[in-house]
């Protein structure tokens, strides 16, 4: 159902039983909220477990103190919502944020709050086509990146593969790479991986990485557009 209301103008998520969101072309709708059908793949069990991990690690493993140095965290640090608007999260949904995906990929959870107030989003990795098939890519980074300590990681996902006219990202990822930290520094580059969806010659990928910090910082998203040829 598509609607315009000037109560619910600016509606996103999930109520009970009812969901709301915005379709292409900026269209408001709501529907009925669905629950999974389908059992859960080892990714989504993955993810999951994590966040499991991390609601636990809150609840049970920190002191009130470490709780509270999050949630100072939160209020110095903004991020930006679905809508575009600026917004401010809680303690808990940092440290959950922060540590559910440290979970899935075997880094030591970050039991205390950064201390410094940033999210580092500084630097882009580059891709390349070794021009293979199965289609591989060569990853560059700067050499001992800020993240490369011990007990952070570069984290990348790739996109389904699409039409090259395709201008919409298609929210369909996979997870491709993954280059932790170490003490005195990661791996050197280039990081070399295969294609975690079979991509053709012509066809366009999104690539998303994401990053973070041995003290618990992460970054935001960010994604780059290639088109192998």
């Amino acid at each position: 159902m598509l609607w315009t209301s000037p109560i619910y103008d600016e509606a996103l998520g999930s109520i009970g039983g009812a969901t709301w969101g915005v379709a292409p072309h900026g269209r408001k709708y709501m529907r009925q909220r669905a629950g999974p059908r389908r059992s859960p793949t080892p990714r989504s069990a993955g993810a999951r477990a994590g966040f499991r991990a991390a609601v636990h690690a809150w609840t049970e493993q920190l002191t009130p103190a470490q709780r509270d140095a999050w949630g100072v965290y939160a209020s110095n640090v903004e991020v930006t919502d679905s809508l575009g608007r600026p917004q401010h999260l809680s303690g808990q949904q940092w440290f959950v944020g922060a540590n559910s995906i440290r979970f899935r990929h075997g880094i030591t959870l970050a039991l205390d709050a950064p201390t410094t107030f940033d999210r580092y989003d500084d630097f882009a990795p580059t891709f390349e086509d070794l021009g293979t098939l199965p289609l591989t890519w060569r990853m560059g980074y700067p050499t001992n990146p800020w993240w490369a300590e011990d007990g952070g990681a570069l984290l990348v996902y790739q996109s389904v593969a699409v039409n090259p006219s395709a201008a919409r990202d298609p929210r369909a990822y996979r997870h491709a790479a993954t280059v932790l930290g170490a003490p005195g520094g990661g791996p050197d580059p280039p990081k070399l991986f295969q294609a975690p969806y079979y991509v053709t010659r012509g066809q366009r990928v999104w690539m998303r990485y994401f990053y973070c910090r041995a003290d618990g910082r992460y970054g935001p998203w960010a994604t780059v557009v290639l088109d192998p040829v």
